[in-house]
């Protein structure tokens, strides 16, 4: 389809009119319309996020016109649950139903096992009325055990995040959620495909969607984890692009009543400097390419300011020698368990780094029920910082399995 003011292709022309030739080519400002005889097709850019106050939320609607240059907009098909003119409520739903509309993912698509025909798939929004169908395969997936339903409310009702689903015949058969704990960077879960359609491209085309639409809310790269024994997640990751940025191996202990020894110190903004030159050279961070990870798995780039905001908030701790500071780490509780500490990073030297990591699992007062633990991800190249947990009591659980981080750097939407 054309751009505001250029004319349409001559395939399009042709079905619409059979000769190839438009009668009349028009627009308005924010949208582009082409007329072929008395075929009119409306389509609204998503250039501008969220949509500007005029524009009217009925993305990608096909209506039929009398007359070769009646414009009047079509009756919202209420795809987002908006009617109005005017500014939208939901303006950021409305810009993100847009952008699966320009990227063609509001189509009937077809599957792998359609033979190439459409079987009605389509990518959207995620809405409250889903909640039974996708809790219905989640179950199913995981036995009962998967943490979607306890977050479903949640990642809705976020205004930052990015939350869909692939419908088959209007049924949701898939949910992957894209979320923005840091600007720039998403962080894409999630991910969750009924056992009645796999092996149809579902979970690929609902990658796709999400990577075009954490894009234009200005993601600049998009990181994932999955098991090392997930290979189906791993060719996906191939055929879209993500590299392997670092494989993991955790560790875990249980925090034991006891009296932290002196040397354990929760640094602040004062130890900004002695902290900046410790991490400087930081094998942790040359073996994760940059990266740590914060707040239940999330792994993001560690930069400066990051250091400066976990000093402000406390979650720096430090192991003081003979007056140096010899040791440091990041501890923050997990999102969702708050029985659970996670230590995200960690450097120092090997004799420091055991003593810090002990120091962290004693805690004084009366025992707690459930019992609190530490975890703890460690790259498998740094074998040194595995000796000084193994040594501090950390343990690999035995049935755990290895975890690799994927990332993908994303074009900005200007250049899309």
């Amino acid at each position: 389809m054309p751009r505001v003011g250029e004319q349409c292709c001559a395939s399009e022309q042709s079905r619409a009119t059979g000769t190839g030739t438009p009668r009349a080519t028009f627009a308005a400002p924010g949208i582009w319309a082409t007329t072929c005889g008395s075929f009119t097709r409306w389509r609204w850019e998503c250039d501008r996020w969220p949509p500007a106050g005029n524009a009217r939320c009925d993305p990608g609607a096909v209506i039929s016109a009398n007359a070769a240059g009646n414009t009047a907009p079509p009756a919202n098909r209420r795809g987002h649950d908006c009617n109005q003119r005017g500014p939208c409520l939901n303006s950021r739903a409305c810009a993100l139903e847009q952008v699966l509309v320009r990227c063609g993912y509001n189509k009937g698509m077809a599957t792998r096992r359609s033979g190439g025909r459409s079987m009605g798939m389509q990518i959207r929004p995620a809405r409250a009325q889903d909640r039974e169908a996708v809790f219905d395969f989640c179950c199913r997936m995981s036995e009962g055990r998967d943490y979607i339903p306890q977050v479903w409310d949640e990642w809705l009702a976020d205004p930052q995040g990015v939350l869909l689903v692939a419908t088959v015949d209007d049924l949701p058969v898939g949910v992957v959620r894209g979320a923005f704990y840091l600007p720039g960077e998403a962080w894409l879960e999630g991910m969750r495909v009924s056992p009645d359609h796999r092996h149809q491209g579902i979970a690929t085309t609902l990658f796709q969607a999400l990577l075009e639409a954490v894009a234009m809310r200005g993601a600049r790269v998009a990181r994932l984890t999955t098991a090392w024994d997930n290979v189906a997640v791993h060719r996906m990751c191939d055929r879209l692009g993500f590299h392997l940025a670092v494989r993991l191996r955790r560790r875990a202990r249980t925090v034991e009543a006891g009296r932290p020894p002196a040397e354990l110190c929760q640094l602040n903004v004062k130890d900004f400097e002695e902290a900046r030159q410790l991490l400087h050279h930081s094998r942790f961070l040359a073996a994760t390419h940059g990266l740590y990870s914060w707040g239940g798995g999330v792994w993001s780039a560690w930069t400066e300011e990051r250091l400066r905001h976990h000093l402000e908030r406390g979650e720096m701790w430090g192991w003081r020698s003979s007056g140096r500071l010899k040791a440091v780490a990041f501890a923050c509780p997990h999102r969702r368990r708050p029985w659970l500490t996670e230590v995200g990073l960690v450097e120092g030297t090997a004799p420091a780094c055991t003593a810090l990591l002990a120091a962290l699992a004693q805690r004084e007062g009366e025992p707690e029920e459930p019992a609190p633990q530490l975890r703890l991800f460690l790259p498998l190249q740094a074998a040194r910082l595995h000796r000084a947990a193994a040594a501090a009591g950390y343990r690999i659980p035995s049935d755990w399995r290895e975890i690799w981080v994927f990332e993908r750097e994303l074009a900005p939407a200007s250049e899309r």
